[in-house]
């Protein structure tokens, strides 16, 4: 019985990864549906934090999740970071919910990654999970602003060491947190901030709105957006309030502060955001008609939000106009190798094959070009290697399967042809096969 749940297991994750080859192979807009499943079927954290649409990738650094795109050609000391970048943005995010996690920013992370300029240059971008929420630090030393406020710091410094300008953009709580940030450390370094769909007491016209929040109405807030509430989570925002104090005199932060909100939002409103802006030196505000607080990074009913906040961020970035940025960005062989690195069982066989092949991929001396090629062929040899791998841990299954000698019959077909003949329908006729003997199980 424990053999059988074992394999049942291993068939499982098996499924989960070819069903994400079969996302990551040219058709994810088919079997969009499909990748979301599968991926969702899976504790975050245990492969691949991947949507449909996204491709971050994640891993422990600073007691938490890091979550960042996948580099082309990774900069040395900094594996999350293309060498190719224009600049670095780290995300904080909103808090209170089961859901809030450095996750939240996929959607805008793979917007911004759409975009190249004429030399090349992108934008890398990573968040984490904050305190409480997702896999973010449990330690109580987390409940004095101060203590976040230093840790925060460290993370920032690292990635300034890189030489990269630094951006900060924060949703909700995650925008408090900055503000708090730079009044603390006004000459950090930190070339710009993106504060979005603020919350919390930044000045008196908003702290009215706060003590609301704080006496109930954020609970209310989140049962009626369907929100369901992490309660440590939930206490630590609420003692991150607590320890925030209007901003009422000049501030000293001598990078550009871009605020944007909805007119729809109900945890400000656009005279509380004139207030703030007020005390900053250089500050751009941006009300959008439409928008509320959980949806000013998706669609909105007079547009689409998230597209004006992209614009915003990368015109900053960059320079330069967004018409004039190269949108349109595909996963190349290397940054997809680079994601499979998650799992444990690729890791395993490409250690035992290719011992130096992540070294060479991570050379930056080595042209893109060589690299891809080379990705190519190691992606394909794993794809077979898989498949049958897959096959043998389900060798019992064509007993199983003697109700379907048709599928059979395709499925040893597809065993006869080179490894290097074998489509994408041929994989998903094995999926079909391999899950419908895991159900027999």
């Amino acid at each position: 019985m424990v053999i059988k749940s074992n394999l049942h297991r291993l068939t499982s994750r098996l499924i989960f990864i070819l069903t994400f080859f079969v996302c990551l192979s040219g058709n994810a807009n088919v079997l969009s549906k499909g990748c979301q499943t599968a991926i969702d079927s899976f504790p975050i954290g245990e492969y691949l934090q991947v949507s449909s649409r996204g491709r971050l990738f994640s891993h422990r650094k600073f007691n938490s999740t890091i979550y960042h795109l996948v580099p082309e050609t990774k900069m040395p000391k900094f594996p999350e970071i293309d060498i190719n970048s224009r600049a670095i943005v780290i995300g904080l995010h909103g808090g209170g919910g089961q859901r809030s996690s450095g996750l939240n920013y996929i959607n805008l992370a793979n917007s911004l990654a759409n975009y190249t300029s004429e030399e090349g240059k992108k934008v890398a971008f990573l968040s984490m999970d904050l305190p409480f929420h997702g896999s973010g630090p449990t330690n109580p030393l987390f409940n004095d602003i101060n203590y976040l406020s230093r840790w925060l710091k460290k993370i920032i410094v690292h990635y300034q060491q890189s030489g990269l300008p630094v951006y900060l953009v924060g949703h909700s709580l995650g925008s408090s947190l900055i503000h708090e940030y730079i009044r603390k450390y006004p000459r950090s370094g930190v070339k710009g901030v993106f504060s979005i769909a603020q919350t919390g007491p930044l000045n008196r016209s908003m702290s009215e709105i706060n003590n609301q929040m704080m006496n109930g109405g954020l609970e209310q807030f989140m049962a009626a957006n369907n929100q369901l509430k992490n309660e440590a989570g939930y206490e630590w925002v609420l003692r991150m309030w607590r320890q925030i104090d209007p901003i009422e005199s000049k501030q000293q932060f001598d990078g550009r502060v871009f605020i944007i909100s909805g007119d729809s939002d109900i945890t400000n409103t656009p005279e509380a955001l004139v207030e703030l802006g007020s005390v900053y030196k250089d500050v751009e505000l941006s009300i959008i008609k439409g928008a509320g607080h959980l949806d000013i990074l998706k669609h909105t009913a007079d547009g689409d939000s998230e597209k004006l906040v992209v614009k915003t961020m990368l015109e900053e970035i960059f320079g330069q106009e967004i018409n004039k940025l190269t949108k349109g960005s595909t996963l190349s062989p290397a940054q997809q190798l680079f994601l499979l690195t998650s799992s444990d069982l690729f890791n395993s066989w490409l250690v035992s094959t290719y011992p130096k092949l992540m070294r060479f991929l991570n050379n930056s001396q080595k042209p893109n070009t060589q690299k891809n090629k080379i990705a190519l062929k190691v992606l394909t040899q794993w794809k077979a290697w898989l498949l049958i791998f897959a096959l043998k841990a389900r060798s019992l299954a064509s007993d199983q399967l003697a109700g379907e000698p048709k599928l059979l019959d395709k499925v040893k077909r597809i065993l006869s042809k080179k490894t290097s003949k074998i489509s994408i329908n041929d994989i998903q006729t094995l999926l079909k096969f391999i899950k419908n003997s895991s159900n027999n199980v």
